[in-house]
């Protein structure tokens, strides 16, 4: 177990060491010095536009967003500062990210799980669909739950990012992860760390779990563990 504990550290340490948060303001994100050992954190500051399905800041060009918020930022905050937004409905965040010139052309994203319909759209090109954005519930769905990688390119070293959202079925909706944009061989590789050390976590708590099953039917049985362990079956 204590092999175990170093191997998951040593891991997550990997992870920590891959990643980086970064920030902008009023939905402008600039890099300023890239590194192709360095994934980047889009949190900072995304316009938000409630009930509008846009797909990149041109088309709002001139117009005043609803708030300016982080992209972690819940339905239910946004809706103490502007009664306008209510639990349920659809919005679009809108962000530019600007490229230093010795930054590569070819991007991937690491697009995080999301619990409700939503598409990205960079420079104004469909390049992530999950489920349907509606503007009503019989027309939204979202139709899987996974982290994915989306190839990208830039355009004049920038990416026009917009990232449309429904939601008819949360209170207080919100995005757990923010995107990650990286070179495609580090991204892929922290992608690959993620999956390994879910599946060790797994594997060991099925050993664990078997492990105690086996002792305490050689005792005579915990009928109260018993059912424990039927129970998380």
């Amino acid at each position: 177990m204590i092999r175990f504990a170093y191997v998951c550290l040593f891991l997550f340490s990997i992870i920590f060491h891959l990643s980086a948060d970064s920030s902008g303001e009023g939905g402008d994100f600039p890099v300023a010095e890239w590194n192709d050992s360095t994934a980047y954190s889009i949190d900072g500051e995304w316009k938000f536009y409630w009930n509008q399905l846009e797909t990149s800041s041109k088309e709002v060009k001139g117009i005043s967003p609803d708030e300016v918020v982080s992209f972690l930022t819940s339905w239910g905050e946004i809706k103490k500062r502007n009664p306008a937004v209510s639990d349920y409905g659809y919005a679009t965040y809108c962000l530019t990210l600007y490229l230093p010139r010795e930054a590569p052309d070819s991007l991937l994203f690491q697009v995080p799980q999301f619990e409700a319909a939503v598409n990205i759209f960079i420079n104004g090109k469909l390049v992530y669909k999950n489920g349907a954005v509606g503007t009503n519930k019989q027309k939204s769905y979202i139709s899987r739950y996974r982290t994915e990688l989306v190839p990208v390119k830039a355009e004049n070293n920038s990416l026009d990012i917009a990232v449309q959202t429904a939601n008819y079925s949360f209170t207080d909706y919100a995005f757990y992860s923010p995107l990650l944009v990286g070179a495609a061989d580090l991204i892929i590789k922290r992608y690959v760390i993620s999956i390994a050390i879910e599946a060790i976590l797994l594997a060991s708590l099925f050993v664990i779990v078997l492990y105690n099953f086996i002792i305490s039917t050689r005792i005579g049985g915990d009928k109260l563990f018993l059912f424990f362990l039927a129970y998380l079956g």
